[in-house]
């Protein structure tokens, strides 16, 4: 036991002598461990701040898309659009339903559209109304003034709207109604809905349908159906958003 003792106080008494031979050394590699590991819990914590901003980008997404508005063609007793009777000196009529199913009121609605009517055999006449396109969901930054023949309102959220598509200059002569009669009441309509979603984000959806007689006495969508987008030819001149 006493020369274990001894053995083990020699030992410590030459431990200062060996830290002070090799002190830079023994610095220099706790350096690079530190450095290492600082390296790795960098890359680490730079990597869980990705995932958080990329998790809080998707979880906003997320929210927006699910509390914005959403406006859509509607339907009104069971009809998606109605035709107003036609009346010698009055222009073609088309109710259509607007329905916001978002959570939040749907600012700016307005609608751009083309009327078409046979009204001789093989000819059709298609009449556009002024269009006016929003680029910005601040009214302040449109001359107002510069369209005085466009209309916009406010659907409330989870609410409907009718909206009434007539071309006011082009009113119905006595031949016009007999001809429309004669072809079937051959009647439809092509448009664009542009509204903002209560984020600021301006959004954009085409439609287009065409009349059919009684006993079905509504419009029917086109083979294309409504698209949640404007396609080319029909988009406004600022980018729009696709819902």
């Amino acid at each position: 036991m006493p020369n274990n003792w001894s053995r083990f106080k020699k030992a410590i008494d030459k431990c200062p002598n060996y830290l002070n031979r090799y002190s830079p050394i023994i610095a220099a590699l706790a350096t690079v461990v530190i450095a290492v590991w600082t390296i790795k819990y960098t890359t680490y914590s730079k990597g869980q701040w990705v995932i958080m901003q990329n998790a809080a980008k998707e979880s906003t997404a997320n929210f927006v898309m699910a509390q914005r508005a959403f406006v859509n063609v509607g339907s009104q007793d069971g009809r998606l659009m109605r035709l107003v009777p036609l009346q010698v000196g009055e222009p073609v009529t088309i109710a259509l339903h607007l329905q916001n199913s978002g959570h939040l009121p749907a600012t700016r609605v307005i609608v751009n559209f083309s009327v078409g009517a046979v009204i001789k055999s093989g000819q059709r006449i298609g009449l556009q109304n002024r269009p006016h396109h929003i680029t910005a969901c601040d009214p302040a930054k449109d001359v107002l003034n510069e369209h005085p023949f466009w209309e916009e309102s406010i659907i409330p959220a989870n609410s409907a709207q009718t909206r009434y598509l007539r071309i006011a200059d082009a009113k119905l002569s006595e031949g016009d109604l007999r001809g429309i009669k004669a072809n079937g009441y051959d009647i439809s309509v092509i448009g664009f809905i542009e509204y903002c979603d209560g984020f600021g984000e301006v959004h954009c959806l085409t439609f287009c349908a065409a009349y059919k007689q009684a006993p079905i006495d509504d419009f029917t969508l086109c083979q294309r159906g409504n698209l949640d987008y404007c396609a080319p030819g029909f988009a406004p001149s600022a980018p729009l958003n696709r819902p």
